[in-house]
């Protein structure tokens, strides 16, 4: 674990925030994806799917900060990772409701036709592009 010195905080005070801020960004892909899914669904007209998924993962996330700080005794650590896991949850979830509502976001093997073509076209001009 990396030392932090931050003027007016503890030692302590400021490797529990640099444990809870590593947690939280290895976690933001769930945040990510949540942001891109509940955008793709508003896109669609669906306003208060992601709504409750969002008060889901605002409740859950509460019910295991309880559950990972107290019985658990993770301490800032526990918070972390149930601020992540919740966010996570309500992810996958939307994007499971989201396909399921949508035949738009169900992909088929007719999506992926002539995407070779696409592919090697891209690479053909990013290539000399890149090196």
């Amino acid at each position: 674990m990396i030392t932090i010195a931050c003027p007016g905080m503890s030692v302590c005070t400021c490797n529990e925030a640099y444990e809870y801020m590593f947690i939280v960004l290895l976690g933001s892909g769930a945040t990510f994806f949540y942001n891109m899914i509940s955008n793709i669904l508003r896109a669609l007209g669906d306003s208060r799917t992601p709504l409750y998924y969002l008060v889901f993962s605002s409740l859950l996330n509460i019910v295991l900060d309880i559950l990972f700080i107290v019985p658990f005794k993770g301490g800032v650590a526990g918070a972390a990772w149930a601020t992540v896991l919740s966010q996570l949850l309500a992810s996958l979830l939307c994007a499971v409701s989201g396909v399921r509502r949508y035949e738009e976001l169900r992909l088929s093997r007719r999506d992926f036709s002539g995407l070779r073509r696409v592919c090697i076209r891209e690479l053909k001009i990013g290539f000399p592009m890149g090196f």
